[in-house]
């Protein structure tokens, strides 16, 4: 009987696919996929990980994943399924603390502004008022005339403020799905999703999806169920939904 590793090679030489479109599609390492197909399982991260690898690589493949992984686990030793995953884990942290900090920096950066924008305006106003104690009494009239087309163009200005939207995204997973999700180009997923597993995330701008099965998931936005995003199997890499476009993907009867 051929062994894991071979069962992967034969499969993917035969849909005559390279590894590297595999670690494209799939975001596994190319190395780690050489080591699944040699069957070197002690060059993968180990546990949870290494299931999950085999289990996103048979589903990009179409093979039984559940079979991959049972087989997988009866020939490795317990004592082997924790290996170095404390490191990942650390490592998982390290990078979502980066994130956060990249996210407070920006949304510092945003606050300053908007206090100098607002600062700009009372500036403004403080040389307009002050002028016109300081001119004579007919300059001041000629002042006078223009200060209400002054005042009408401050509600425009700030305007778009009111304009700000949410968007607010549910994916319920009905087959087995790896997906990569980023809302307003922050990182939020990156995880393989079992049938009936259900994820919340909140945007103010923008989604963007990456599905390793695009007919294996259902996505609601803002309370309203969307058409299915591509066919069981499909990949779908990149899938923007934003607060302009996601209505045009949302089912009839929610129209």
């Amino acid at each position: 009987m051929a062994s894991i590793g071979e069962q992967f090679k034969r499969e993917r030489i035969g849909k005559k696919i390279s590894l590297e479109d595999v670690a494209r599609e799939t975001k596994i390492r190319v190395s780690f996929l050489r080591a699944i197909e040699e069957d070197r399982f002690d060059l993968l991260p180990g546990g949870v990980f290494t299931r999950n690898f085999l289990r996103a690589y048979a589903i990009y493949l179409r093979m039984d994943e559940d079979e991959v992984v049972k087989s997988f686990v009866q020939l490795s030793p317990p004592s082997e399924e924790k290996k170095l995953s404390p490191l990942l884990v650390v490592e998982e942290h390290k990078r979502r603390r980066y994130f956060y900090q990249i996210a407070i920096l920006i949304l510092l950066i945003l606050l300053l502004g908007y206090i100098l924008w607002v600062k700009g305006w009372d500036f403004k106003g403080e040389n307009v008022y002050n002028l016109q104690q300081n001119e004579k009494p007919s300059t001041i009239k000629e002042e006078t005339a223009v200060i209400p087309e002054r005042r009408e163009v401050l509600p425009s200005a700030r305007e778009p403020s009111s304009e700000a939207s949410e968007l607010s995204m549910e994916l319920r997973a009905i087959d087995s799905c790896w997906v990569e999700i980023l809302a307003d180009d922050r990182l939020v997923a990156y995880k393989l999703l079992q049938p009936g597993e259900k994820l919340t995330f909140v945007a103010r701008q923008r989604f963007s999806l990456t599905l390793g099965n695009a007919g294996g998931v259902e996505v609601s936005l803002n309370g309203k169920r969307l058409r299915r995003l591509g066919r069981l199997g499909e990949v779908k890499r990149s899938f923007e939904l934003d607060v302009e476009n996601w209505r045009q993907y949302a089912t009839e009867d929610n129209q």
